[in-house]
Parts: C-alpha cells; structure tokens; sequence
C-alpha cells in the first residue's frame, strides 16, 4: 500500500487555483424547482455524467410532516430537465449519504438510503435502468433500536452491491456497517467491525483482487479528548478484514478519502492538524487550528 504524504497534496492544492481556476468557464447554471414539489430547500446529493447528460439525485423533507421527496433528474449538456422520477409516501422520511448514488456496469444506476416509517426503519435500496426506470426495490430492516446510517455504495464484481455506513452501539460508540445485496437486492450478509468509539465508514471502494477498501473517521468514546482521525481499513470480499491502518499525527486528523490507481496501490488523503487547541468561546467549546510553514509563519483559523 502506498499513501501520499500529506505536504505533497497540500502544496499541489494550493497551487492548482493558480494553474486552472483562471482558465474554467461555466458551461450553464440554473436553479430548479421540478413541478414545484420542494416544500424547503431540497438537498442535492449526488449528480453523475453520462452520453452528455447529467443524472441528479436529490430528496426534499416537509418541514411539517417530515416526510421526503426522493428525486432522480436527468439534465441534457446544457442543463434543461428531461425526465424526473420521484419517489413519494404518505409514510416515508429519507435520507441519504453523499455517494449513495452510482452508475451500474449495465448502463442503469442503483441507490441507496435510510428510509424511517411511522414505525419501521429500513435501508432502502432502488435499481433503476438507463432511462431511470425502477426495476426493482429492496427494503432491508433495521431490527435494532440504535441507529443504522448508510454513506456510500460500490458495484462488487459479481453485479451485487455493497453498502457502508455505521451502527450506533451507543451514544459514544458506533461500528462499522456494511451489507451485501445480490444483483436482484436481496440480502446476501450484513456485517459490523467494531474499532472502538465512533468509527464510521464513509467511503467504500471494490479492489483489483475482489477485496473491499473502506475509508472512515474514528474518534475515542470519551468526547473531551479530541484527538480522532481517519482510517483505511480492507477486508476481503465477505468482509473479514485483512489489516487496518490509522495515521497518527500529534494533535488531531481530519477525516479522509480514498482512490485506488490504475496500479493497484491504494491512495489516502485527509487533513492533518499540526496543531491543536481546544478552547471555550462563550458558553460553547470550539477547535483551533494553527498551520505551521517551514519558515515559522502562523496562520490561525
């Protein structure tokens, strides 16, 4: 495994609004408000291209009632609204991760999201072809009281799924989630790897040998002592896990994101706190961050 070292990225991003940002043009940009459904600001999770067309994700909630508007817009190259499959109950409040949206190896998308009912929670998945018609949905339930929450979802080799979120164990602990559905949405396993604290998994990617990488953040159950960070973690493709990995730096890390090259070596980057205060502004508690250059310039935030 090889992991960029964090100095290299920070430099290469502060860099890159000199090279490029002057030579951007925008191409379109629009507000929508298809068929005057939002009640509030919707949110607009993900959005994907594909032959010259944008696919958009996005749900709104009802302030009053608290029920959701699941949304699939395909927008043309320049941006008009050309179909919009909306999914809507008189029961349902829904929520999703950034990233629970993806393009499928046969030219179809499938979807991801926590779905509560008056009485019931469930991960609720959709499989959509091409032209955002359903093809199937899977409801699979939380049976637990504590929370289940899904953030990202990847296409395994074998035209499954996998999804990977966490699971409260209590208010200071959290585990890993993850659940396998087969290419139809039926549940094939479903584990938890628990890390200790609050370890949830953000980010899912399926490896050149089957295996399964996942990125995440994990900080310690006591909650005044701030000094979490991300982790990068594989398992193989039922999810035993293989090794884990946490970069350590003295005070805090932010979180992290994973890419796998064309390679086959494994990519994480995240933020990286050279130092750390934790203070009280008011009657509230607030971080600190001090960046530190070679040359002893400090600038705070």
């Amino acid at each position: 495994m090889k992991i960029l070292k964090q100095f290299i990225i920070i430099s290469t991003l502060f860099l890159l609004p000199l090279v490029t940002f002057s030579q951007q043009q925008i191409s379109f940009n629009r507000i929508y408000n298809p068929d005057s459904i939002y009640t509030e600001t919707p949110n607009a999770h993900t959005v994907l291209a594909y032959n010259n067309s944008y696919i958009l994700q996005a749900f709104s909630t009802n302030s009053s009632t608290e029920l959701s508007t699941i949304m699939f817009i395909i927008l043309d190259s320049i941006g008009n609204i050309t179909k919009i499959v909306s999914i809507k109950s008189d029961t349902i409040t829904c929520v999703s991760g950034y990233g629970a949206f993806i393009h499928t190896h046969d030219s179809g998308y499938c979807f991801v999201g926590n779905v509560h009912t008056y009485t019931n929670k469930y991960h609720y998945f959709v499989k959509l072809n091409s032209n955002l018609d359903t093809l199937w949905t899977s409801k699979i339930p939380q049976i637990d009281t504590f929370n289940e929450g899904n953030y990202q979802l990847c296409e395994t080799y074998d035209k499954g799924f996998v999804m990977v979120g966490e699971k409260d164990i209590n208010s200071t602990t959290s585990d890993i989630l993850i659940i396998k559905i087969d290419s139809l949405g039926h549940q094939l396993w479903k584990k938890t790897i628990a890390l200790g604290g609050l370890s949830p998994a953000y980010q899912i990617r399926e490896t050149p040998d089957k295996g399964l990488l996942f990125c995440g953040y994990k900080s310690p159950p006591s909650l005044n002592v701030y000094t979490g960070g991300p982790f990068i973690l594989k398992t193989d493709s039922a999810g035993n896990v293989k090794w884990s990995n946490f970069p350590n730096s003295q005070h805090y890390n932010g979180g992290g994101a994973i890419a796998i090259t064309p390679q086959g070596d494994y990519l994480l980057a995240y933020g990286y706190g050279m130092t750390f205060v934790f203070q009280k502004v008011g009657n509230d508690f607030a971080y600190r961050f001090v960046v530190v250059d070679n040359e002893n310039f400090f600038q705070s935030f």
